[in-house]
């Protein structure tokens, strides 16, 4: 819904994210080398873009992570209690010398991730609108529940009609 000069953008840096993936496991260096093979094309097209880049460590019970400015991450734990996961850097292509810090936090079984675009929570106004918040209490008591399940739940909630925007939901469980 962006454009053409967009999607080359973002299919530019999917490919570059998954070359730099397959080089390191560090989020903040994946990030770092990501930032550093495309900000020449996000400067020339004056875009930025913002994503979250996360590693999970099964056997450390870890989850390490870099959100460079993505609004709509969050950590549900297994007890429903949810966590924003807070922009670690500004969006790719908006500061030229970003220091990409990574951040830790426990993950264990019954933990999940959730990643969304602005699209789910964007799109209808009015009594029925689907709001952060009310996505949030949808994960959250429904945090059990396969992830497939989850992503069907939410999308069911945020209607059918054509979306202004795009619509993508990421769970990710423990």
């Amino acid at each position: 819904s962006h454009g053409f000069a967009a999607a080359m953008i973002m299919a530019l840096v999917l490919s570059a994210a998954g070359i730099h993936a397959a080089e390191t496991e560090a989020p903040e260096e994946v990030l770092r080398r990501l930032r550093d093979s495309v900000s020449g094309e996000l400067e020339e097209t004056e875009m930025y873009l913002s994503l979250f880049y996360g590693v999970v460590n099964r056997k450390a019970h870890r989850l390490r992570y870099v959100n460079a400015g993505h609004p709509h991450a969050f950590r549900v734990d297994r007890n429903g209690a949810v966590r924003r996961l807070e922009a670690t850097t500004p969006p790719l292509g908006l500061a030229p010398d970003d220091r990409f810090a990574a951040v830790e936090l426990p993950w264990r079984k019954g933990d999940l991730l959730l990643l969304f675009s602005d699209g789910l929570v964007d799109g209808r106004r009015g009594i029925n609108a689907l709001t952060e918040a009310k996505l949030l209490r949808i994960v959250a008591v429904l945090r059990q529940r396969r992830a497939e399940a989850i992503v069907d739940a939410v999308l069911a909630e945020a209607g059918g009609e054509p979306a202004a925007d795009d619509r993508t939901i990421l769970v990710l469980k423990a």
